[in-house]
């Protein structure tokens, strides 16, 4: 009888061994996506998921109108209708809710904006919270990068999670109706983390996003 316990007690020390060994802190390992011969390390979750506020400036109507063409991942080639276009000096504000932006302590981009047709360039802020911004330069328009990095000291802190993209359309004026101003097809995070890990500048305690 003893030995028969011993060998129960033996074989639920396995179960449990293997139950564990499977458990859920195991998550799987992002699958890197590439667009544009970019790789997005995090996958899918690397691009804006909602509109915050669209503001479109004059010379845009249907159907580049729609703020929501520039979420999830670049679906636009070159001149079809899947990119929203901001009109001369328009706003546009996207979030990001399941990951967010951070610095990555070099010098390589972090932020990629994906801008289809003719070049038309935006200014960028970012921001932790969706109020208090902070300028992070211009991109020149078509697929370009941003360094975050590069502003440290100048308003972005290292660690720090970045939930918020604003883009800015900047003059001169390059083309008209309906699709004026820079059309946004995508906006992407090269250095971001999923939701729910801490990283070295400490949460932002940012839980209700602003989703129109």
């Amino acid at each position: 009888m003893k030995k028969m316990n011993q060998t129960l007690w033996l074989l639920l020390a396995l179960s449990l061994t293997f139950v564990t060994g499977c458990s859920e802190d195991d998550d799987p390992e992002p699958i890197p996506v590439e667009y544009g011969g970019i790789t997005f390390p995090q996958g899918e979750i690397s691009f804006a998921d909602a509109v915050v506020s669209y503001t479109p400036g004059p010379g845009v109507s249907s159907p580049y109108d729609d703020p929501t063409l520039a979420l999830e991942a670049p679906d636009d080639t070159e001149y079809t209708d899947n990119a929203v276009a901001l009109g001369d000096e328009g706003v546009l504000v996207l979030r990001f809710t399941d990951n967010s932006l951070i610095t990555s302590g070099d010098s390589e981009y972090d932020l990629w904006i994906f801008e289809i047709g003719d070049l038309e360039p935006t200014d960028v802020a970012i921001s932790t919270d969706g109020t208090g911004w902070i300028e992070v330069g211009a991109n020149s328009g078509a697929t370009s990068g941003i360094d975050i990095d590069a502003y440290i000291g100048s308003g972005v802190v290292a660690g720090k999670k970045y939930y918020f993209v604003k883009l800015t359309d900047l003059l001169p004026h390059q083309t008209g109706s309906p699709y004026a101003g820079a059309d946004i097809d995508a906006v992407g995070a090269i250095t971001t983390v999923p939701e729910g890990i801490i990283t070295a500048g400490g949460s932002d305690g940012v839980t209700t996003p602003a989703i129109k």
